[in-house]
């Protein structure tokens, strides 16, 4: 999508620490530096929705990089899903924290895969992260799939992201491979291979090899700051301040049922344990300004 006052500059290489480099579709405002949106995906930044949507971006005064993650489209290394999505992601949003067009201001976007891998980002806390837009984000796999089990659909989705560009998916008959037993081989059914479905299919508890791939792990001890937003609050000499920690703020949002389930037509909750931690080791502290 042609469109004036924006600059286009096609597979520029992202290197990373172990060598991999990656490929980025860079669009480029009038005005620079500006803060620069990254949006990274499996199923190939080159095309006209990304192309308008990165120009929708410039125009609006943002730098815009469209990634293909690792192992996918234009980038080098293998695909394993979500796997090295999280350090990869640090990577490029500090690669393009330090370019001149970007004034080191870094806000990320995506939706479903594109969605999970911000949080994973997150939880590697790039200082140049400002914000980010996680549309329709797949949650924990031990929540998507408490058996611990892939469902057999996702076969169809293995083969969307066969090899390195989108597949077309439309040629198999998956109702007939959906009923294939046993799952192992199920993508033999659908005349393909996919290891990563078979390994899935191996590690139905939740040992290490899911480690990589989960947002928080129940038990750990994570360190999580939370933004107060515009708060004022005049204090008199003498009075102190409470602080409530709460994993919901009904009736600002939607009551937080910690079920994990349908919000819309849930009715019942479970109560949620939230351990706050104030040790030497690991202080726990409100900022004031």
């Amino acid at each position: 999508m042609i469109e004036a006052g924006v600059a286009r500059r096609f597979n520029v290489r992202i290197p990373l620490h172990d060598g991999v480099t990656l490929s980025a579709d860079l669009a480029l405002p009038g005005g620079l530096p500006a803060p620069a949106v990254v949006v990274r995906t499996p199923y190939g930044k080159t095309d006209e929705r990304n192309s308008q949507r990165a120009a929708m971006l410039a125009k609006a005064g943002y730098a815009c990089a469209f990634v293909d993650v690792r192992g996918r489209g234009d980038s080098d290394g293998e695909f394993q899903p979500y796997r090295n999505d999280g350090p990869d992601g640090a990577e490029v949003i500090a690669w393009a924290a330090a370019h001149d067009w970007c004034t080191g201001d870094v806000a990320t976007y995506g939706a479903s895969y594109g969605g999970r891998i911000q949080w994973l980002t997150a939880l590697e806390q790039p200082p140049a992260l400002r914000a980010m837009v996680c549309v329709v984000s797949p949650s924990d796999p031990f929540v998507e799939w408490p058996t611990g089990l892939p469902t057999p659909m996702d076969i169809n989705w293995f083969r969307a992201t066969d090899g390195r560009m989108p597949q077309f998916i439309d040629d198999v008959d998956w109702m007939q491979v959906y009923r294939h037993r046993p799952l192992l081989t199920m993508d033999e059914a659908a005349g393909f291979s996919a290891p990563m479905w078979r390994e899935e299919l191996r590690h139905r508890t939740l040992d290490e090899w899911w480690e990589p791939v989960r947002p928080v792990t129940p038990g750990d001890i994570n360190e999580v700051e939370i933004r107060m937003w515009d708060t004022c609050v005049r204090l008199p000499s003498g009075h102190r301040l409470r602080v409530e920690i709460a994993s919901s703020a009904f009736p600002k949002f939607d009551v937080n049922l910690g079920t994990g389930g349908d919000m819309i037509t849930e009715t019942e909750g479970t109560v949620a344990t939230n351990r706050l931690w104030h040790t030497p080791s690991r202080p726990s502290r409100l900022i004031l300004n």
